[in-house]
């Protein structure tokens, strides 16, 4: 009698562990999707961001570039 209890209460506690493992490994891979969405939408800012600032860079040296030509041949707009 006392080992059919011993058993019942072994089975029991495994199933609490294996609740507790279970949590935990959810909310580790919980945590490591937030922390991978975090690091794609960071990723993507950097990136739009550096794509933005080379077209800003582009369209002021062509204007300069625009400038100095019109200034050396002295044509000038307007």
């Amino acid at each position: 009698m006392e080992d059919m209890e011993a058993i019942r209460l072994r089975k029991q506690e495994a199933m609490i562990k294996r609740g507790r493992m279970k949590k935990y490994s959810f909310s580790l891979r919980e945590s490591r999707n937030v922390q991978m969405l975090d690091d794609s939408m960071i990723d993507n800012a950097t990136e739009t961001l550096t794509v933005h600032l080379d077209q800003t860079i582009f369209t002021m040296k062509k204007k300069k570039s625009s400038k100095n030509f019109a200034l050396s041949t002295g044509f000038t707009s307007g």
